[in-house]
């Protein structure tokens, strides 16, 4: 692909070397997300496990010194307690101690500004979650939990915490953005291994694809030795191939040019003699006109009767070898189709008609300025192998048609003929386009030949009464067609 059709609004137009790379880091940059998620949803859970079991130890000893106070109401004993639990939390950042009895009211705390004794407790202080359902947010910096205080089976009261969670969260976030800068560094690393190494091996695709791509219409190139991979790769044999299918192309283009040549030299040897007898015959009768003006040179009714035969006949003589000279050197220097070119088809296949006392129904339904845009030779061989054809399969006293119209921005030429029908053989010529090892169906095989070079297609029909149909579609826009 060249690379003016590159557009970076369409992904699918990219080259292989963005597009692989871009791939292979969409795909890691997924997976590093779904590996990050694990990765701080387990380091959660591990912080988490760790606070609790941490709070667990803390406030079963906070809770076991208090149930004697507790019990009896003890305010300053219970105060006297909960201060010294809270200088004593260690490595726990606790920011706030309470102790309340069975029914919600605060005994003492650690800040009795804060949460004065015998109040009611704060709604957040009720709600505290217990040690077991105790989990970090992201949006709290301090979480509250609360362990029960039993004795001898009977809920007594409770201690409440109030836990600073800043460090466990700055934890969080610097192993978030450890993952983030890790992953991306590594994802930019790949991709841009992936786009270098990619490139590399796509060096060869893009010189393939350089001389696949770049004599369209001119046949292929063969890739030069000093392009070839250094070392003994699969590049190296693809290069090899290609160069043999080059030169395999080329060889079959010399043939169909060739079968071509052959096929035109074909028509010419069979309308020759036909020819020969028809220029033949008109000359015995200029003969006798010459003689006559000899005789009678002093009449001039005579003189004027015997020219004007003289015009007529070298007239037809001289059209007739026109007619069969351009068409014997139509492949030197190609025209735009023309009626003429049609009309002459009519003088080339007249004594060949006229020998086999055979009829032409001819319809011409095109302009020129519509048949200018196709190679008039091409499809004047095309039309003369057909009729051709017809007429050898039309046999004695038969007829053959030609009618070219035109249909959808298509060419369309139908030759029809009198005949049994057209035979496998003959089929198989016209669509597959092998001919007989004795050169039998040389014209058939061209006709396909030159259609298919002009983007046209065959049909083969057999008529309802008797003989075969054979229509020839070509575009009005031709693959290597004429241009004017």
């Amino acid at each position: 692909m060249r690379q003016s059709e590159y557009h970076w609004a369409r992904p699918q137009s990219w080259p292989l070397t963005v597009r692989v790379p871009l791939i292979a880091a969409l795909l890691l940059i997924f997976v590093a997300v779904i590996a990050s998620e694990r990765v701080l949803t387990r380091f959660s859970n591990i912080q988490d496990d760790n606070l609790r079991g941490v709070a667990s130890v803390y406030l079963d000893s906070v809770s076991l010194a208090l149930e004697p106070f507790i019990l009896r109401q003890d305010i300053w004993g219970t105060f006297d307690t909960v201060d010294r639990a809270r200088n004593a939390a260690g490595d726990l950042p606790v920011r706030a101690l309470v102790a309340t009895d069975n029914s919600d009211q605060i005994i003492a705390a650690d800040d009795p500004m804060r949460f004065p004794t015998g109040t009611s407790a704060p709604s957040a202080l009720i709600a505290a979650p217990s040690i077991d359902d105790l989990s970090l947010k992201y949006t709290e910096t301090t979480v509250w939990t609360q362990k029960d205080v039993v004795y001898q089976g009977q809920l007594i009261g409770h201690v409440v915490t109030e836990i600073d969670v800043g460090n466990y969260l700055r934890q969080r976030r610097e192993a978030l953005w450890s993952l983030i800068i890790g992953n991306t560094l590594a994802t930019i690393l790949l991709a841009g291994a992936g786009y270098f190494l990619i490139s590399r091996m796509m060096r060869q695709v893009q010189v393939l694809s350089q001389f696949m791509g770049s004599h369209e219409g001119d046949g292929l190139e063969e890739i030069p030795h000093s392009a070839f991979p250094a070392k003994r790769t699969e590049f190296a044999s693809l290069f090899e191939r290609y160069n043999k299918l080059v030169r395999a192309e080329a060889e079959r283009r010399d043939i169909a040019q060739r079968l071509s040549d052959q096929a035109q030299l074909v028509s010419l040897g069979r309308l020759s003699s036909t020819l020969a007898h028809e220029i033949n015959n008109p000359l015995g009768g200029l003969l006798n006109a010459v003689d006559t003006l000899r005789k009678f040179k002093d009449r001039p009714d005579v003189v004027e009767a015997s020219t004007e035969l003289l015009y007529r006949g070298l007239k037809n003589l001289r059209d007739v070898s026109k007619a069969t000279l351009d068409f014997g050197r139509s492949n030197v220097q190609d025209h735009p189709l023309s009626k003429v070119d049609l009309d002459d088809l009519r003088l080339l296949i007249e004594p060949e008609l006229a020998r086999k006392n055979q009829t032409l129904d001819l319809t011409i339904g095109v302009d020129d300025d519509t048949l200018r845009v196709l190679p008039g030779a091409k499809v004047q061989q095309i039309i003369l192998n057909l009729l051709l054809n017809g007429s050898a399969a039309a046999g004695e006293g038969g007829g053959i048609g030609l009618n070219v119209t035109t249909e959808e921005e298509t060419l369309r030429i139908d030759v029809s003929d009198s005949g049994p029908g057209l035979s496998e053989a003959a089929r198989h010529r016209l669509t597959v386009g092998s001919a007989s090892k004795n050169g039998a169906g040389v014209g058939l095989r061209s006709v396909r030949e030159i259609t298919q070079g002009l983007g046209g297609g065959i049909e083969v029909a057999d008529l309802p009464a008797c003989g075969a149909k054979i229509t020839i579609t070509l575009p009005l826009q031709p693959k290597g067609g004429f241009v004017t």
